[in-house]
């Protein structure tokens, strides 16, 4: 009888520590907080999932792996099914290394739509590099989509409450200041009247206040129509552009160039569209004289359609021949979050397009200077 004996540790060494591994690793994708998945790109179907898919779905492992992406299809929102078939056509196009996202809503099993966000790379290939297997990750973002949502809510609030306190402060000044100013004038005629004609000095004195009297009502009135046009509220976005460009130009002696659609010469746009859109061009203008060194302006809108549809989209753009800008900006609209790295002046343009569910893009012109274009949707009351 002759036999062999071989030393084996390092060989069951190498298996303990193969199950310790594989053991780990299971136990950290099943303690997981998110769906971790494995499914096939070719024919749908779901090649593993972890437990998670009860805490997020309310339906359990074995009941999603049976319906496949196909039957998972059948939960996702209307509104959000395209792009989700989209994105998940997308993941099989993915090179190595990189992944991509998606954000979407699905209807939960207790019946709630749920706010869900799925991460997708590439987990195997054949030997011609064509994809097997796609690796994902699904994580409830329901509270932060919420959060999200207040956020944008309480920002038009304070557009909107920063708005009233403009025509409060811009009715005191016309109401209440403006008429003490006016008093005062009326004081120093009087008194200009008690002069001697050989006190010439004083006279010329008084002639000198009442000129910074005069100045101090000019400015005055013009701030109190810039924190708020009453030509934006008895005549509309046409007269109150015209006065407002008019002014400046005469100011900074720049040429600002004013072309308006003649659909809108009779007709009013919503008064919220109005008011985003004067304060916009207010913005632009303001940031092409402080910034651009401009010698002209050119502010054009359009608007594609005389009777309000469905798809009528207003376009306005705002051009100069400046020295330009460092870096673009194109605000996509149902944006989640208005520009924060430009600065208070463009976030607060971005924020107001934003609640129009409009978009907003700023960048170079091919020749010189800068160009800012937003769209806005008209709603299908469209004109008043």
């Amino acid at each position: 009888m002759a036999g062999i004996l071989l030393d084996v540790t390092e060989q069951r060494n190498a298996e303990a520590a193969r199950d310790r591994a594989l053991s780990l690793l299971q136990r950290i994708v099943e303690t997981s907080f998110s769906i971790l998945y494995i499914r096939d790109p070719h024919d749908g179907g779901m090649v593993y999932l972890n437990g998670q898919t009860d805490a997020i779905t309310g339906y359990d492992v074995g009941t999603l792996t049976s319906l496949g992406c196909s039957g998972l299809r059948t939960f996702v929102h209307p509104d959000d099914v395209v792009r989700f078939e989209e994105k998940l056509a997308s993941s099989a196009e993915l090179s190595d290394g990189k992944s991509l996202s998606i954000v979407f809503r699905t209807l939960h099993r207790d019946g709630d739509w749920r706010w869900l966000q799925a991460t997708e790379t590439v987990f195997s290939r054949d030997s011609s590099g064509r994809p097997l297997q796609i690796l994902g990750s699904v994580q409830d973002v329901t509270e932060s989509h919420r959060s999200k949502q207040r956020l944008i809510e309480v920002s038009g609030q304070m557009l909107m409450m920063q708005d009233r306190e403009r025509r409060r402060i811009a009715r005191d000044l016309h109401d209440s200041t403006s008429q003490l100013l006016a008093g005062a004038t009326m004081i120093m005629a009087k008194i200009r009247s008690h002069v001697t004609a050989s006190n010439s000095g004083a006279d010329e004195d008084l002639c000198r206040v009442n000129d910074l009297i005069q100045q101090s009502h000019r400015e005055i009135r013009t701030i109190s129509y810039l924190l708020h046009p009453p030509l934006l509220d008895e005549v509309g976005l046409k007269a109150a552009l015209e006065w407002y460009v008019g002014g400046l130009s005469r100011q900074t002696r720049i040429g600002i160039h004013l072309n308006f659609p003649a659909a809108l010469q009779e007709k009013r746009l919503p008064k919220d569209v109005e008011f985003a859109l004067f304060r916009v061009v207010q913005e632009a203008l303001s940031n092409a004289i402080r910034h651009a060194s401009c010698d002209d302006v050119w502010i054009s809108l359009s608007l594609p359609c005389e009777q309000p549809a469905d798809n009528c989209t207003l376009k306005l753009l705002i051009r100069d021949n400046g020295m330009g800008i460092q870096k673009s900006l194109d605000m996509r609209p149902g944006a989640r979050r208005s520009v924060t790295e430009f600065g208070v002046g463009i976030f607060g343009m971005s924020e107001r397009i934003r609640q129009l569910n409009g978009s907003l893009s700023i960048r170079n012109h091919e020749q010189a200077g800068t160009v800012v274009e937003l769209i806005v949707p008209l709603p299908v009351t469209g004109f008043r």
